[in-house]
């Protein structure tokens, strides 16, 4: 037979039958479950690359938050408020993750829970956000969600207020006056109300009036307590303004007004 015959008569002669074809139509089956199967899996994983929010998007969602929160534009609902905060919260949006805390620690739009709150507070709070510090800070001192922990709660004032949150500053402040969480210190003390007061947090002027009327962490000095009294603007303040006023002179009173109106001069808000 010559090469050209074989060839030919070659092509005549039926092939044994593939894997596919010898086992129709389960192998087909299977081939198809397993491509089903590839691009089930394929989708899951482009899931977080296809629907992750942008900066900016997460920034809007907490922007609505707030115009819930306060009416802006849109009937005031905390509820509703809630609902954009924690969309934002659950992508590790800071801002937002401090402000689910305080629905939950109020209880805003929401049942009351302080453990949720102090979830929330501690998430945002590990990100460097210093309000949730210092509302994680206050849950510590008072035992709200959390065991009380005076050491912890002065842990998170620090943080809040070594960034320089005037009211992170001004509950250091306190602790160190009552010798809560640390030694009782009350230079340490006056030297935290005074960076909060200089930022007119109302609360450290008064508390830094009480010590210069009672001469704590500095010389008494009823001049400058009046100064302080008179700067903050709280009921109690101007019962202390009545209280100091009545130990000094027209002339000392007058100091204590030139002296407030140098403060607010220098530091208009």
């Amino acid at each position: 037979m010559s090469a050209n015959n074989r060839e030919n008569n070659s092509a005549l002669i039926p092939r044994p039958p593939g894997a596919v074809e010898k086992f129709e139509p389960g192998a087909k089956r299977v081939l198809a479950l397993m491509v089903s199967d590839t691009l089930a899996i394929a989708q899951k994983q482009m899931v977080p690359v296809l629907i992750s929010p942008t900066k900016a998007e997460l920034e809007n969602w907490y922007k609505q938050g707030l115009k819930h929160i306060y009416g802006n534009g849109v009937p005031k609902n905390f509820m509703e408020a809630f609902r954009w905060f924690r969309k934002a919260a659950e992508q590790g949006y800071a801002d937002a993750q401090s402000n689910l805390g305080w629905h939950y620690a109020g209880g805003y739009g929401i049942p009351q829970n302080y453990t949720e709150a102090v979830k929330w507070y501690r998430k945002a709070a590990e990100q460097g956000h210093s309000c949730a510090q210092l509302h994680l800070g206050i849950c510590y001192r008072d035992g709200q969600g959390v065991q009380k922990d005076h050491i912890e709660a002065v842990k998170w004032f620090r943080k809040a207020a070594e960034q320089g949150f005037d009211v992170g500053q001004s509950h250091l402040g306190d602790c160190y006056t009552k010798g809560e969480g640390v030694p009782q210190d009350h230079v340490e003390a006056v030297k935290w109300f005074r960076k909060a007061a200089e930022q007119n947090c109302a609360s450290a002027q008064y508390e830094l009036g009480l010590c210069y009327t009672k001469g704590e962490g500095g010389p008494q000095d009823n001049i400058e307590a009046y100064k302080w009294f008179r700067l903050a603007s709280d009921r109690e303040t101007g019962e202390m303004i009545d209280s100091v006023g009545a130990l000094l002179t027209p002339k000392q009173i007058a100091e204590g007004e030139r002296r407030c109106k140098e403060f607010k001069a220098g530091h208009q808000t």
